[in-house]
């Protein structure tokens, strides 16, 4: 199914969550809510979030109000700090870091503060700041291999299994194949609890 926020079409990207807790710039855990969502002059995602104070005598009070472009990720492996790989399927969208601030979040003491930034960067008023492009991560080229796929349909987990090869390299080799027009994606499986299998086939 497609989502889309006036205009956004989210059919093969992750849009950022309408609610989700965050400890961001060591303020600790507060709860980030999304208030509207609308798009720039040069088409980049824009939202505005509020902040509020998740525990503590403040609990429930707001912190601030945000005005943020969203960061566009591409889909693909990702290893964490700790060693931990995540797989990312499909595109997906990011929140601005502190580091960020001021060019790609601005941060406001009321909510009409935020509007304003708001409204100025949807019409266009306000684009020195914006990126031209989605934010890439450079990332070191490696030797992908080449896959064996049965006739039938199959999934990312039997392919892997099939190559003898782990989930993160089978997932990047099969993209590159999806790419290349050699495989396409069939449709999505749902296998009981979790999210749905998606189910390919050789072109």
């Amino acid at each position: 199914m497609t989502i889309c926020h006036k205009g956004i079409d989210y059919s093969h990207m992750k849009p950022l969550e309408l609610e989700f807790v965050k400890n961001i710039g060591q303020t600790g855990n507060q709860t980030f809510k999304q208030l509207e969502s609308g798009i720039a002059a040069n088409g980049k995602t824009i939202y505005i979030y509020s902040r509020t104070y998740n525990d503590g005598h403040r609990m429930g009070n707001i912190f601030s109000y945000e005005t943020i472009i969203a960061v566009v990720k591409p889909a693909g492996e990702f290893t964490l700090p700790n060693g931990t790989t995540l797989i990312h399927e499909d595109d997906y969208e990011e929140y601005a870091t502190t580091s960020t601030f001021g060019r790609l979040g601005w941060e406001f003491p009321s909510l009409k503060g935020a509007k304003n930034k708001f409204d100025e960067l949807v019409a266009g008023k306000t684009t020195e700041n914006i990126p031209a492009g989605p934010v890439k991560t450079k990332k070191t080229k490696k030797t992908l291999p080449s896959l064996t796929y049965p006739t039938m349909e199959f999934s990312t987990k039997e392919i892997a299994s099939l190559n003898n090869l782990d989930y993160p390299t089978t997932y990047q080799s099969m993209m590159k194949d999806v790419a290349d027009g050699k495989i396409k994606f069939l449709r999505s499986k749902s296998l009981g609890k979790g999210k749905p299998t998606k189910m390919y086939k050789t072109s």
